[in-house]
């Protein structure tokens, strides 16, 4: 197995995020996560409760895609990150369990921007 890689994600306020994350073996071949069961969250001062669920499904087991999904909801009760230090920013990670071991695949920063509208 990789290391863990690092997303920085981008969610636009009030926009549904869909964002996919391709796990791959050392060799850049695809991780095969049959079995394997997602989970991810972020943690920030400025987040809800200081924790979001980020709420990850696999979506293609044999290429290694897992999935993370918020709502327009979600999204909409986040505030902006803008103006916000580097060490300010929400963390996320994003770990896999099977069998009672679980493994740290990425992690990230997670950016919340007001979405622009024309």
């Amino acid at each position: 197995m990789s290391r863990p890689a690092e997303f920085n994600i981008i969610a636009d306020r009030n926009v549904t995020m869909d964002y996919d994350i391709v796990h791959t073996e050392s060799d850049g071949s695809a991780f095969d996560l049959t079995g394997y069961t997602p989970t991810a969250d972020a943690v920030g001062a400025i987040l809800p409760s200081g924790r979001l669920e980020l709420s990850p499904t696999v979506t293609d087991a044999a290429n290694g895609v897992i999935n993370i999904t918020l709502s327009k909801a979600a999204t909409g009760a986040l505030v902006s990150t803008e103006g916000l230090k580097p060490s300010e920013m929400p963390k996320w990670d994003l770990l896999i369990d099977t069998g009672g071991v679980t493994t740290k695949v990425a992690y990230g920063i997670l950016t919340i921007v007001d979405t622009q509208t024309t």
